[in-house]
């Protein structure tokens, strides 16, 4: 049986192995790693795993605040246990120093590729 490029990607990210989406498709693994050699079959691959990556960031983007406002209604309910409390606060600073953290090598990153961009620019 022949499987198009987008049945084998749709088999390799419901399965998330060679092996497993060999054995879903009911074909050799051997079919999939020479498909896996092609750069067209390569690049969509990538991309249908880049919008993965890209919906699950939105929906966690999404219910940020509400994770943020659960983290701060427990580590303020004096009803909690002392260390839910403490490992809330640990939980809130931690992800706040890489978050700052991120948005400063972001900014960094801004900047030097507007040097580069301007450099560039002169040179032409």
């Amino acid at each position: 049986m022949r499987y198009t490029d987008e049945v084998i990607i749709q088999a390799l990210i419901e399965q998330g192995t060679i092996r497993g989406a060999s054995a879903f498709l009911k074909c050799q693994e051997r079919t999939i790693f020479e498909r896996m050699k092609k750069e067209s079959f390569k690049r969509q691959y990538n991309q249908a795993k880049a919008e993965i990556v890209k919906q699950a960031t939105t929906k966690l983007q999404v219910n940020l605040s509400k994770a943020i406002d659960t983290l701060v209604e427990i580590m303020t309910d004096k009803d909690s246990a002392p260390q839910t409390r403490v490992n809330c606060a640990e939980s809130i600073i931690r992800n706040t120093l890489k978050l700052v953290e991120l948005v400063d090598i972001q900014e960094e990153l801004e900047r030097l590729k507007a040097i580069v961009f301007d450099e560039n620019r002169a040179v032409m």
